[in-house]
């Protein structure tokens, strides 16, 4: 029995090492579904991934042309604001302008206006020479009548004649 002990211990150590290897390979073929459901769950996944990737690529495609145009439409206000600031600043310099200009008119009015109150005193006082130098030489006129035929008579005493007396020749009337 030794031959068959051995051999049957032989055989029972092939029978522990088979059912550990169908044990090992039961083993892997649970392993192995279990990796083929979550081998099927990573591919839905990947999947349900691109075609989310796919539609953050066209969102961020539209939001790249979304932004481009904001940006040209933002570049175009900007320069209707530099051409409005343009426009303000032009306006205030006119503005500024036509304000020295009043500003010198003004002056320019001013000292005109008293120049001509200055002429117009100078004027009175003119006339007033005028006056009394006719009435003088109306004064010397009538003392030496006597001596020269009169050519023209004169209504009223030469004091009356503060006016400017009417002729012929002047019918508006001037200084005698």
């Amino acid at each position: 029995m030794d031959g068959a002990g051995k051999e049957i211990c032989r055989l029972e150590g092939l029978s522990i090492d088979q059912e550990t290897q169908v044990l090992s390979l039961a083993h892997l073929h649970t392993e192995e579904d279990v990796v083929e459901r979550e081998e099927t769950c990573l591919r839905t996944e990947t999947h349900r991934l691109r075609d989310l990737l796919q539609g953050q690529e066209q969102d961020l495609r539209l939001n790249t042309q979304t932004i481009r145009s904001l940006s040209e439409e933002l570049a175009s206000r900007e320069e209707e604001l530099e051409s409005l600031r343009r426009e303000v600043e032009s306006a205030r310099e006119e503005t500024e302008g036509v304000e020295r200009l009043w500003s010198s008119l003004e002056k320019d009015t001013l000292s005109i206006e008293a120049s001509l109150t200055e002429k117009r005193r100078e004027m009175d006082i003119l006339v007033a020479l005028m006056k009394e130098a006719n009435l003088e030489s109306l004064s010397i006129q009538l003392g030496e009548e006597s001596h020269f035929p009169p050519r023209r008579r004169i209504r009223g005493s030469a004091r009356q004649l503060k006016d400017t007396a009417p002729t012929n020749r002047h019918p508006h009337g001037v200084w005698v």
